[in-house]
């Protein structure tokens, strides 16, 4: 190399170096034998002490006791679903760090059959979206829901039963979850909001039995629905 030439990174360096600007942090967790391991990152985005967490029931103490069951709620049948037909399982969730502060967080994974071990197991990220929250909390407050929303439900509608058929706006709802989008995103895309999103989502769950929205997805692609 010649005096004045900078290295090229290399492939490697290069990823690192992007993971760093993205503020993502790395997490691989083996399903069956529930062993959780995070990286550098994933510890600084939560707040929480290097190695501290090794499987779900370490970090469940840090979750909000609100969002623990969705975020930590497996379903082998959904995680073989998902792995067959190659999507990815994402989650919102609300972190409580040990300092005392609530952040939001995204989980994103891919889930995959381990070919050495033949576990389970879900690979995946995390970034901090507690900013976006807030905005997206700030929109829903100066905008309240109102009735001239076309779209918005009647207060005293009745919640579709189990069983029940889907509307086309539960099954375009579950669509846009099964892509990976959130309520937000989603209520962006169809021009609602997201309190209308999320009404669908809560009543195609309940329609489907299912545990969780991303359960009713999948349950919907399973059935033809989506």
């Amino acid at each position: 190399m010649t005096s004045g030439e900078s290295a090229e990174p290399r492939p490697d360096e290069d990823f690192e170096l992007r993971l760093r600007a993205l503020e993502v942090g790395l997490w691989d967790y083996d399903i069956d034998a529930d062993l959780l391991v995070c990286d550098a990152r994933w510890y600084q985005i939560t707040g929480l002490q290097p190695n501290m967490v090794r499987s779900l029931a370490d970090f469940r103490p840090f979750i909000h006791p609100e969002d623990e069951e969705l975020a930590t709620t497996i379903d082998l049948a959904m995680v073989v679903e998902l792995i067959a037909r190659d999507l990815r399982y994402h989650v919102d969730f609300r972190l409580i760090r040990p300092d005392g502060q609530t952040r939001w967080i995204r989980s994103v994974a891919c889930l995959l059959l381990d070919a050495g071990s033949g576990h389970h197991k879900a690979v995946g990220c995390i970034t901090d979206n507690t900013d976006f929250a807030l905005i997206a909390a700030a929109r829903a407050f100066t905008r309240p829901a109102t009735r001239s929303d076309p779209d918005i439900p009647d207060p005293a509608a009745t919640i579709g039963a189990a069983g029940s058929a889907l509307s086309e706006r539960e099954i375009e709802c579950l669509r846009w979850v099964s892509l990976g989008k959130t309520a937000w995103e989603t209520a962006t895309i169809m021009g609602r909001s997201q309190r209308t999103v999320e009404f669908h989502l809560v009543n195609a769950t309940r329609k489907l039995s299912a545990s969780n929205k991303i359960h009713a997805a999948v349950i919907a692609v399973r059935k033809g629905l989506i």
